[in-house]
């Protein structure tokens, strides 16, 4: 029976998702997807299992629903969409403000309101090999950066283009 994915809101075959690169993969997929999915009555009634259970796959929710990643490296990240290029996320390292990008194959829109995405997408920490930071050449210095920003900054940007990001 498939299962109704909300990220791209049509009942799909975990085995057809496009993050799903073998069937190692969609098999691990389809376990913590049903876990989910067995547990999520008790989840709306226990905040403190639907919080462990999130953190055992390297999420977190603020009050306000926005996602917090958490790396192999204990670094935690803030997560957003760029509304600018279909189906890729900006990502701010939280301590340090480093800015980075990670693009999602084969889907155009992603919905991180809803856990069953936020699992398909970065429940394997394969994002933390794929990120990939945005910088920015330095003109008077000539030099390239990292781009930072503080968490307010980060809240209010709509996105990079990949015309800004190609041009001097």
């Amino acid at each position: 029976m498939p299962l109704v994915r909300a990220c791209i809101s049509i009942p799909i075959d975990i085995a057809a998702c496009p993050w799903a690169d073998d069937a190692q993969d969609s098999a691990r997929l389809d376990k913590i997807i049903e876990e989910y999915s067995v547990n999520e009555g008790k989840f709306a009634t226990d905040s403190k299992a639907l919080a462990a259970f999130r953190e055992r796959f390297g999420f977190t929710r603020l009050p306000d629903g926005r996602v917090v990643l958490k790396s192999s490296k204990g670094l935690s990240y803030s997560v957003r969409l760029d509304m600018e290029e279909p189906g890729t996320m900006l990502l701010r390292e939280t301590k340090g403000g480093d800015i980075f990008a990670l693009s999602v194959d084969g889907l155009v829109q992603v919905d991180l309101s809803e856990d069953y995405t936020i699992l398909a997408i970065f429940s394997d920490g394969e994002w933390e090999k794929e990120m990939t930071g945005i910088t920015f050449s330095d003109g008077a210095k000539g030099a390239t950066k990292q781009l930072k920003m503080d968490a307010g900054q980060f809240r209010m940007i709509t996105g990079f283009s990949k015309d800004a990001a190609t041009s001097e």
